[in-house]
C-alpha cells in the first residue's frame, strides 16, 4: 500500500460478514495512516497505544474480543460500552500516555462501513 505521501502503514480486518436480505456479504477492510504523518513527537504516543492495547487483550481477551465484534458488525453503542467498561476509551489512553490514534483508525471505518445502529 503506497500514497502520494510516501509509506502507509496499515490494519486489516477481514472476513467481515454482512447481511443483506438473504444474501450475506463478506468484506475485508484495510486502513491506511501515510508514515509522513507520523512525527517524531508522535512515535512514544502511537508505541504506548499499542502497548495498552496488548495489555488489554493481555487482562480482557474475551471483553476485548466482543468490543471489536460489536463495533465492526455495526453495533456502535454496545462497542463503546464495552470500550468503557474495559478502559479502552480515548480518555483512558490518554490518561495511560497513548493517544487512541490506531485504534480511532481502525473503528472509524467499522463506523463508516457498518454503523447500522450508531447512535
Amino acid at each position: 500500500m503506497n500514497s502520494d505521501n510516501g509509506p502507509i502503514a496499515s490494519i486489516a480486518v477481514k472476513g467481515l460478514q454482512h447481511s443483506i436480505g438473504d444474501h450475506t456479504l463478506s468484506a475485508d477492510i484495510c486502513v491506511g495512516l501515510p508514515l509522513s504523518t507520523i512525527t517524531r513527537e508522535s512515535i512514544p504516543v502511537v508505541q504506548r497505544d499499542f502497548e495498552i492495547l496488548a495489555e488489554k487483550l493481555r487482562t480482557n481477551p474475551e471483553e476485548v474480543s466482543v468490543m471489536m465484534n460489536a463495533l465492526v458488525s455495526g453495533k456502535i453503542r454496545e462497542g463503546l460500552e464495552w470500550s468503557e467498561k474495559i478502559g479502552l476509551t480515548e480518555d483512558d489512553l490518554k490518561a495511560a500516555g497513548g493517544g487512541l490514534l490506531w485504534l480511532a483508525v481502525a473503528v472509524g471505518v467499522a463506523v463508516f462501513l457498518y454503523a447500522k445502529d450508531a447512535f
